[in-house]
């Protein structure tokens, strides 16, 4: 299993790829007004960048924790 320090690390990175690449897509949209190539290059970048940290999403779902164990759903008073 993953060590507690690699699943850190995979979950920011999911963070910081997700929202930067929307955040270069949403600006490359912007700057198609000012320079369609320039623009269409950051919009492409920017959707190739958050589908990757989208896509690292259900690969540090199946590392499980630190300690080998899946997480356990939260059980109610109802259950």
């Amino acid at each position: 299993m993953a060590t507690a320090q690699t699943i850190e690390r995979i979950e920011k990175l999911i963070w910081v790829l997700a929202y930067g690449g929307l955040i270069l897509l949403v600006l490359g949209l912007a700057t198609t007004r000012l320079s369609a190539v320039t623009g269409w290059v950051m919009v492409v970048a920017g959707s190739l960048i958050a589908l990757s940290g989208f896509v690292l999403i259900p690969v540090r779902a199946r590392m499980g924790t630190a300690d080998g164990a899946q997480s356990k759903p939260i059980q109610t008073e109802n259950e």
